[in-house]
């Protein structure tokens, strides 16, 4: 699997993508990737991509990545954000969560609209510092490919 990803990066970056620009389409990917608002990373990255003019496939690519992260950091952000920007409680697992949007949708969204507003806030205050070790760790990793394939070459 592995593998497979590694030479779809190589590709990019034969097709003329720079580490920068690769580096970029990561760095949104994993922070639109983990954001706490189940079920919009996909509409959020592609808009992100036409309007940043960054590499979609690659934001796509990320995005997909952490989808995992998303799940395990959901609650963690709802809880933290909600203690600390505010004075109410959240004793909310994923499991009450999800049968509370199953049994009832509405109720769901009125019980947990203030509370993922919270969430989200503690996210935007997380997401630059995402972004900055993804985008020079990324750009550091793709240059450093770029190079070896650039010797490869001659």
């Amino acid at each position: 699997m592995f593998a497979k990803l590694f030479q779809k990066v190589r590709g990019f970056l034969t097709m003329g993508i720079t580490p920068h620009k690769l580096a970029l389409a990561s760095a949104w990917g994993l922070c639109i990737g983990i954001i706490p608002l189940l079920g919009s990373t996909t509409v959020l990255s592609i808009t992100l991509s036409l309007v940043l003019r960054i590499n979609l496939a690659v934001n796509q690519l990320v995005c997909h990545l952490v989808y995992p992260l998303q799940l395990l950091l959901f609650i963690p952000y709802l809880k933290f954000g909600t203690t600390l920007l505010s004075d109410r409680k959240f004793n909310y697992t994923l499991a009450d969560i999800t049968s509370m949007i199953t049994k009832d949708p509405w109720h769901a969204i009125t019980t947990l609209f203030v509370v993922n507003m919270f969430g989200l806030l503690l996210w935007l205050l997380t997401c630059p510092f995402l972004f900055a070790g993804m985008y020079y760790g990324s750009k550091a990793a793709f240059a450093r490919l770029e190079r070896r394939k650039a010797g490869q070459r001659d």
